[in-house]
């Protein structure tokens, strides 16, 4: 485990899953916010309802791409696609997705669901 952090490709790898899923995350949260304040108008127009849907498709796009990307850089970083590197990956996108739905539902001012 240590020879494992002292090489700078692994380091490269964890920097860039950190990276990644903090810029999708940063995507996700602005697309989600944005869908809310269109949909939660009370006199809504089509333009808002295509807008609103238009983000929607732009989010479900990102978060498979979050996916594909994080994906890609847990089995580099396990190797092989291994158990190990899906056990990796799904225990990531768990903390992360996590960590996003709290923060809107902070955002949305609904903390009572925490």
């Amino acid at each position: 485990m240590k020879n494992m952090f002292n090489n700078p490709d692994v380091l490269f790898t964890i920097r860039d899953i950190i990276r990644e899923t903090l810029m999708g995350n940063a995507a996700l949260g602005l697309i989600i916010s944005a869908v809310i304040h269109f949909t939660s108008k009370v006199n809504e127009s089509v333009l808002d309802t295509v807008f609103a849907l238009s983000l929607s498709a732009s989010g479900i796009f990102i978060f498979l791409w979050l996916a594909a990307v994080t994906w890609n850089y847990f089995c580099k970083l396990a190797n092989t696609r291994t158990l190990s590197g899906v056990l990796l990956f799904m225990i990531w996108m768990f903390i992360a997705e996590l960590v996003l739905t709290l923060t809107l539902l902070t955002i949305a001012g609904k903390p009572d669901l925490l």
